[in-house]
């Protein structure tokens, strides 16, 4: 396991690429994104979304997940880790998520989990 304050600058690949979205799961103060390959992230944080041109910032979990259905079937095409404030994932069909450490340093924002793996921020 690793628990950390900001986003990791090594995060395994394997984890996101390839992966296609395949459940979004939204309760009253989470969302969680569960991947084909076995990764599941969980997310208490705010997140900035792109589809094309459009660009949102979600701070409510009910806005997100409404919004992050869009991206179900698509694969991500990449991951980059942001100054350890945030992870962008890009998906196919011009679609991305960035999302943010917003709630450190009291609070986790997001984990991510595939088997014994799993990544607290």
């Amino acid at each position: 396991m690793i628990n950390m304050n900001g986003v990791p600058s090594q995060i395994d690949p394997k984890l996101f690429i390839g992966a296609t979205l395949t459940q979004v799961c939204t309760g009253l103060h989470e969302v969680i994104l569960h991947f084909d390959n076995g990764t599941a992230i969980t997310i208490e944080c705010d997140v900035t979304g792109r589809i094309a041109d459009s660009i949102d910032t979600f701070s409510e979990s009910t806005s997100f997940g409404k919004w992050v259905v869009a991206a179900l079937g698509r694969k991500i095409r990449s991951i980059e880790p942001k100054n350890s404030k945030s992870l962008l994932l890009t998906f196919d069909g011009d679609f991305s998520m960035e999302i943010h450490d917003s709630n450190a340093p009291h609070y986790e924002s997001f984990t991510v989990q595939n088997g014994k793996t799993v990544i607290v921020v």
